[in-house]
């Protein structure tokens, strides 16, 4: 298994790689400087992702998972019982809904068996009835 640091490393070269790609599929890249935000990035260069919809979705998903990998041992006990508690909720609205449902299956029974009933009873004639 790699270290922290190896891995780093490595995420650090394959998202450089991909971030290489998505430039060169989008013609090149352009510098703060030639955008027009002067001043400390000067010589920052990135990517012109207006047109490009799947680069700006890769690397947002990137950011995004590695804001993740930083963020998992703080977020982890607070996720745990979140889940906890939405698995709870929705054991109990199992339940609930099984409830509701075995009475309204009585019920529906119930009517049927009064229809047959009623059906019965016309079908003898009005004496039946008394």
């Amino acid at each position: 298994m790699a270290a922290n640091g190896n891995l780093e490393e490595v995420i650090t070269r394959i998202v450089r790689d991909e971030v290489r790609r998505a430039l060169a599929a989008n013609g090149g890249a352009r510098t703060a400087a030639a955008a027009g935000e002067g001043g400390r990035g000067e010589g920052l260069r990135f990517p012109n992702l207006g047109a490009n919809a799947e680069a700006k979705a890769f690397l947002l998903g990137v950011a995004a998972a590695l804001a993740l990998a930083a963020l998992w041992p703080t977020l982890k006990p607070a996720v745990k019982s979140s889940l906890k508690g939405a698995i709870q909720g929705l054991s109990e609205l199992s339940e609930q809904v099984k409830s509701v449902l075995g009475e309204t299956k009585e019920a529906l029974a119930d009517i049927v068996a009064e229809a047959q009933f009623e059906k019965m009873k016309a079908e003898l004639g009005p004496e039946a009835g008394e």
